[in-house]
């Protein structure tokens, strides 16, 4: 089975059912006469600590610093990570005034993500609505503004997202007609998270024949699905003996960090659900597959940061500090052959899993190293990007910078010039 077949088996099963046909404008039905929410008026910011509150905006302008021509792709790309992240703060306010400002298709990304942080918080209906609509007319934008399909897909696939999560099955299953693979397996995975429970059996068949086709997409999105599914019914011993079993079965051909990301997974969700002993285990058989397997620095920062979460969840402190030290030492030994706008990326993830563990004083450490290392390149935009990217991460991680460091942000911002 195909790909192609494999996400159109998803969509006509109870649960994912769709009709090919083009959506309307979701909240706005034909003829009717509506008064619409101003997003801008009606969102608000959650309270948060002045200095994150700068880095989000200092995020925010290193990325919109970068010239639009030539740059349109990184800056907009860019920008969009300073309005994910407001979004995860509870930054509402600011992340549609962000929204706003950028000038290609992630506009409608945006404007979709921040509708699906609307339904999640229980914002007003109103404003959901006024937001999908903008994400709506970003999608429908003619095809030479909007340039290749999968962007498209992208924002009808986080439309459909936000009305499913709402309910709106019927209007969201509009929206999911004729997704390109990728996107299509994202939407299955999140579905997967909200499956009823008579879909398991089935869902679960379907996945195995996609990956048994051999496509990595499918492969991709099916251990996602795997995952949230596993969340999903920890509850219930058999299903989560079902779905660890069902592991060996799909991840033949995969790779294998993602592998060790899937097992790190069922650790984490053991360790949150305060199954100890399942989530030792789980972690055993990711350390083992780690240690065997070769890594480059940002995969091995990555891979230990989630390992690092977990021990800490599982009562492991001492091992947490060890496996974030074990990728600052690969990092330290490697450093010279890592290109030096590569650098600040194995060293966000380590900083923000010290953080997470609790170890302040080395995650504030790390992070004045990233932004050191991403400060290096002699061109702006590597420069632009690595600072937007460490000033959200430094936001996430809820960490107090101080003034020294937050006076170092702000001379790499105000030295971001030409050459770009």
């Amino acid at each position: 089975m195909n790909s192609c077949l494999v996400f159109a088996a998803l969509a006509l099963s109870p649960v994912f059912c769709f009709a090919a046909v083009k959506p309307q404008s979701p909240s706005t039905p034909a003829g009717a006469v509506t008064v619409q929410a101003d997003p801008a008026a009606k969102l608000a910011d959650a309270p948060l600590a002045a200095p994150r509150a700068e880095l989000l905006r200092l995020a925010f302008e290193a990325a919109s610093a970068m010239p639009v021509n030539p740059h349109i792709k990184s800056r907009s790309k860019s920008q969009e990570l300073a309005v994910t992240t407001c979004v995860e703060l509870n930054q509402a306010k600011t992340a549609f005034a962000f929204s706003e400002r950028i000038e290609n298709w992630r506009r409608g990304a945006a404007f979709a993500e921040l509708a699906l942080h609307c339904v999640r918080s229980g914002g007003e209906a109103a404003v959901t609505d006024r937001l999908i609509d903008l994400a709506y007319a970003e999608a429908e934008a003619p095809a030479e503004e909007l340039g290749q399909d999968w962007r498209r897909d992208r924002i009808r696939s986080k439309i459909a997202q936000a009305l499913m999560l709402r309910g709106e099955v019927e209007t969201a299953a509009i929206f999911k007609a004729g997704l390109e693979d990728a996107e299509a397996g994202k939407l299955a995975a999140f579905e997967a998270g909200l499956m009823p429970d008579e879909r398991f059996d089935g869902f679960l068949s379907v996945l195995e024949h996609g990956v048994a086709a051999g496509n990595f997409d499918m492969t991709l999105y099916a251990m996602s699905a795997v995952r949230e599914m596993y969340r999903r019914f920890y509850s219930s011993a058999e299903r989560r003996a079902i779905l660890e079993r069902k592991l060996e079965v799909l991840w033949v051909k995969s790779p294998i960090a993602l592998r060790a990301e899937t097992l790190l997974s069922f650790a984490q969700t053991a360790a949150d659900n305060a199954d100890k002993d399942n989530g030792v285990a789980l972690l055993e058989r990711a350390t083992k597959l780690i240690d065997g397997a070769n890594w480059t620095a940002q995969q091995f920062a990555e891979v230990m940061g989630a390992t690092a979460r977990c021990q800490k969840t599982l009562g492991q402190a001492d091992a947490a500090r060890a496996s974030l030290r074990r990728a600052e030492d690969k990092f330290a030994a490697e450093r010279e052959s890592i290109w030096n706008f590569e650098r600040a990326a194995v060293l966000r993830p380590i900083a923000l899993a010290q953080a997470a563990i609790g170890d302040s004083a080395a995650a504030l450490a790390t992070f004045r190293r990233a932004f050191d290392d991403g400060a290096e390149n002699p061109n702006g935009r590597p420069r632009a990007e690595d600072l937007t990217a460490t000033c959200c991460a430094l936001a996430q991680s809820g960490l107090e910078p101080g003034e020294e460091l937050m006076k170092r942000v702000r001379e790499i911002r105000a030295g971001l010039k030409a050459p770009w």
